[in-house]
């Protein structure tokens, strides 16, 4: 379901308005329209709009699982994470559309899970493999790598910590034979990032990411994003000030080295700039979900673009008619031209909404603003949200009654009009 609330003393659909009269004036005055791409026999532009496709809930009928906290969409398949299901073991589920309906697929539980382990806390999907973090395994957490092979999905490798993990597997990420996995509180909360790859037998280890500038508290590895060659880390409490940071690590060979540091031209002390992040391919999307814009805490979400020599802020992205406590930026999602950002705490009691730009070569404007067609309060929609070609799918963890936390995630389609 897409809202969109647009008032008649916008200055914008003013000027819309007083175009549109215009036109028509000179049309029935019987003078030539000589403005806009209907005037220069030019095509006019394609719209997009967002329906809500389905609504993916847990095959068990477990409650206070926190369904829908992560989420990762590729190709026809969805992941979705549920870190307290099975007595906080944790579980996450791959689901399937065949062209008419999604259906669940595959239950992935850890071989080895105990009680605490917090598996699907974080997932990642990449064609027919899956990564899912369990930062409370053991002493140290862990992180699962899982393969379908065509039949059925089978348990493909665990993702063993180095000497001096923490909280090993808080953030995945998946790209190819790539496996990023973050550990921000290793090193005495200075965080470090490990890069795993893939020789077509065994996952080995290929580097330890760290900042060039690490200090306690920074929380480098609280996200992470792979594409392309190049790794993503935030760092929500970076710098003297900890509004956060986010860098950008590039790959030459098996050799990774630090490319860029990037922070938010505004940013100030307690933002959690870097809490979330994406990158595809030039660009990165970066979440600051406790900035304060016109409103305490609304939040906000930043674009760099790469220009082949340096990175640079390209737009900072906020909600049209966002609210105070929204925390928009609390999940991002990035792909070519569009950007998804969730708002959990948005839409009235923390019902929450995710919210869809695009790029048009110039500037970055809102699209849609999606919510559950079923949101009640303190569904949290919206805290992890997921981008591909022609879809995308929004987490709404505490789905089904204040806190009950069974949660679910939907899935909206896109749709590209030509008037």
């Amino acid at each position: 379901m897409i809202t969109s609330h647009v008032a008649v003393s916008d200055p914008f659909v003013l000027l819309s308005l007083s175009r549109l009269l215009l036109l028509v004036l000179l049309a029935l005055s019987g003078r030539s329209v000589t403005s806009g791409a209907l005037a220069q026999g030019l095509p006019l532009p394609i719209t997009e709009t967002f329906t809500e496709e389905a609504k993916l809930i847990p095959p068990l009928n477990d409650s206070h699982t926190k369904f829908g906290d992560a989420v990762s969409l590729s190709g026809n398949r969805a992941l979705v994470g549920a870190y307290l299901g099975g007595d906080t073991i944790g579980h996450a589920y791959i689901f399937v559309f065949d062209g008419a309906t999604w259906t669940p697929q595959a239950d992935f539980a850890p071989s080895d899970g105990t009680a605490g382990d917090l598996f699907g806390a974080d997932v990642s999907l990449s064609g027919n493999r899956a990564l899912i973090g369990a930062q409370g395994h053991g002493d140290s957490g862990t992180a699962y790598v899982f393969a379908f092979d065509g039949t059925a999905w089978t348990q493909q490798a665990e993702l063993a910590p180095p000497i001096g993990g923490v909280a090993f597997g808080a953030s995945v990420s998946l790209s190819g034979d790539l496996a990023l996995v973050g550990d921000p509180n290793n090193n005495n909360t200075r965080g470090a990032v490990y890069v795993f790859s893939f020789n077509g037998i065994t996952w080995k280890q290929q580097a330890k990411l760290v900042a060039s500038d690490a200090a306690e508290n920074d929380y480098f590895g609280s996200s992470v994003s792979l594409s392309d060659g190049r790794a993503v880390v935030g760092a929500p409490r970076h710098l003297s000030s900890k509004p956060g940071a986010v860098y950008v690590f590039i790959r030459k060979g098996a050799t990774w080295t630090q490319e860029a540091e990037l922070a938010a031209s505004d940013g100030v002390a307690g933002d959690g700039f870097g809490f979330n992040v994406a990158l595809f391919g030039d660009r990165v999307l970066a979440g600051a979900q406790f900035a304060t814009t016109h409103f305490e805490q609304a939040g906000a979400a930043y674009v760099f673009a790469f220009d082949g020599t340096t990175w640079s802020q390209q737009a900072k992205l906020i909600a049209i008619r966002g609210m105070a406590n929204d925390l928009f930026g609390c999940s991002v999602s990035l792909l070519g031209d569009h950007a998804l950002v969730g708002a959990f705490g948005g839409n009235g009691n923390n019902a929450g909404a995710a919210y869809v730009f695009t790029f048009d070569g110039t500037t970055w404007n809102q699209q849609a603003k999606l919510i559950a067609s079923d949101g009640a309060a303190f569904d949290f929609f919206g805290s992890a949200v997921s981008l591909s070609t022609n879809r995308a799918l929004v987490g709404a963890p505490d789905n089904l009654g204040n806190g009950s936390g069974r949660g679910a995630a939907y899935i909206f389609e896109r749709n590209r009009e030509q008037p």
